[in-house]
């Protein structure tokens, strides 16, 4: 895989989206729908770094999908509920998976094993988190 290619392909595509990425060590990896921000947290290796900024995209196409679930219902949970975390754990699975479909369509190739290794980190902190 020639990882700097990859970065680039998806890159444009969140341009092409109308988004900015913003890569820097002192930041987190997420996404701002309001300003349109994709944020990355430079310090992960290559790899990691390709898989969470898909991960983040995964973010996008859910909430830029108006019919989607997560758009349609994205405010309806008093943070901190049940049904908010639930919820929360749920979008996050979704963007995964949608993060695999849009590898496929940009003609990036996923390790598996590497891949579940972060969906099953990722969610299991989310899980951790709604325990509390």
């Amino acid at each position: 895989m020639d990882q700097e290619k990859e970065f680039n392909k998806i890159h444009t595509w969140i341009v092409h989206k109308g988004y900015h990425l913003i890569v820097d060590s002192k930041i987190d990896n997420g996404i701002d729908h309001k300003s349109k921000i994709i944020s990355l947290n430079s310090r992960y290796n290559k790899t990691d770094k390709i898989y969470i900024l898909l991960h983040e995209c995964g973010h996008l196409l859910a909430l830029s999908n108006k019919k989607s679930k997560f758009f349609l219902l994205k405010d309806s949970f008093e943070e901190g509920s049940a049904s908010f975390k639930v919820f929360r754990i749920e979008e996050e699975i979704d963007a995964w998976n949608r993060a695999k479909v849009l590898a496929k369509r940009l003609n990036i190739p996923i390790e598996d094993d590497k891949w579940e290794e972060m969906f099953s980190a990722a969610i299991l902190k989310y899980i951790k988190w709604a325990a509390k």
